[in-house]
């Protein structure tokens, strides 16, 4: 058998070693002890390797996330409750209201809930979801304005979508969807998932001159990713 280091295959961020053996026919991957395992058959080129890992990474990662024993607080949705947004602390407030609006004021996340509403619990809880979507698109779209002329790219539509186990993602049509939650993170944070996504419209792979493209944009992005790593699990709505 021969072993292969992941910084060989460009994904420094993630614990893999890639195993080659000429009495293997199929490819697996197992999650173990916090280490990601790939046993492949000897003839199989990188590329398909690379491709594979990039298709399983929500699973991969959410797989380390549930081994490593961390729990993302539970929310109750109830007036006192605090969340955070861009890294400032806030509470939640409810307010009786025929309006539907949801708004920060100071340091209050305020949720008008119309009087005819029975389930208040989950119409706060689907209210606040909204309203992170709507400021991740304002937000995302922003960072793109000014790091997107930087890197020399623009993609062709932006998307806030529900992700278990990623903060963004890049296909073959220049799109970008990210993580809805992503507003939870600090702004620095936001920052490194979006220009992490726009060097993949210029390169669609984790190789060295994907990364030489994201620290041209951000020197110091080891050090975020390392934040997104170690409290990525905590950032919950």
């Amino acid at each position: 058998m021969k072993k292969k280091a992941d910084n060989d295959f460009g994904f420094s961020d993630l614990p893999i070693e890639v195993i080659r053996s000429g009495r293997r026919k199929t490819i697996s991957i197992r999650v173990s002890h916090g280490r990601v395992e790939v046993r492949v058959p000897h003839a199989t080129p990188d590329r398909r390797i690379v491709e594979l890992l990039l298709k399983k990474r929500p699973w991969i990662d959410e797989k380390l996330l549930q081994q490593s024993g961390q729990v993302a607080p539970v929310r109750g949705y109830q007036t006192g409750d605090s969340f955070e947004v861009l890294g400032r602390q806030v509470t939640l407030h409810w307010v009786s209201d025929q309006v539907k609006r949801v708004y920060l004021q100071g340091d209050d996340l305020v949720v008008h809930v119309p009087a005819r509403v029975v389930q208040r619990q989950r119409y706060v809880k689907r209210a606040i979801e909204g309203w992170f979507r709507d400021q991740t698109l304002a937000n995302v779209g922003a960072v793109i304005d000014h790091y997107g002329p930087l890197a020399g790219v623009a993609p062709t539509a932006i998307k806030a979508r529900r992700y278990k186990a990623r903060w963004g993602s890049c296909n073959h049509r220049g799109e970008l969807s990210f993580n809805w939650l992503i507003p939870v993170a600090p702004q620095t944070i936001v920052d490194y998932v979006v220009v992490h996504e726009l060097c993949h419209l210029r390169h669609m792979n984790h190789s060295q001159a994907f990364w030489a493209c994201v620290e041209a944009l951000l020197p110091d992005y080891r050090q975020r990713r390392q934040w997104l790593r170690c409290n990525g699990w905590r950032l919950v709505v």
